[in-house]
């Protein structure tokens, strides 16, 4: 017999073409068993889809974040659209993923002294208005030179 794709129903003499994927972890049933093996039509069997454009994956690179993988230029911001080179620079948050620029816009707090996003140590609020520790320390300072001088 001759060996066609592992896919029911899918024909395709493997013995004929270039390109033959083979599920790495099938065949360990027993000893007897030959690992599966698609075509290129089929080798999503292989390698999985795309969770963005449900493609196969293929043997190109892929970015896997959390259980999930993707074509690297499938992965876009979604606010911008514009790609991770290298998937560098991936911020995600409620099953979305942002750049740098748009995930601060979105979701970080911008202190009023620095007018500097807050991405780490403490942040402290005042009513509506957020601000590093250090900051905040200034912004107590001037705000008391500034009620002493309203007394003088």
């Amino acid at each position: 017999a001759c060996l066609v794709c592992s896919e029911p129903g899918c024909e395709v003499n493997l013995a004929s073409t270039n390109r033959v994927y083979v599920r790495p972890d099938s065949g360990q049933q027993s000893e007897n068993q030959a690992p599966a093996a698609y075509c290129h039509e089929h080798r999503s069997r292989v390698s999985g889809a795309c969770h963005s454009c449900k493609k196969p994956l293929g043997a190109t690179a892929v970015l896997k974040i959390g259980e999930h993988k993707y074509h690297p230029e499938c992965l876009k911001c979604s606010v911008c659209a514009k790609p991770f080179p290298g998937g560098q620079g991936i911020f995600s948050k409620d099953d979305k993923f942002f750049c740098k620029a748009d995930y601060m816009a979105t979701y970080a707090h911008k202190c009023v002294q620095c007018d500097e996003y807050i991405v780490s140590g403490a942040m402290l609020k005042l009513g509506d208005k957020a601000f590093h520790k250090d900051c905040f320390a200034k912004y107590q300072a001037a705000s008391q030179a500034k009620r002493r001088q309203q007394f003088v």
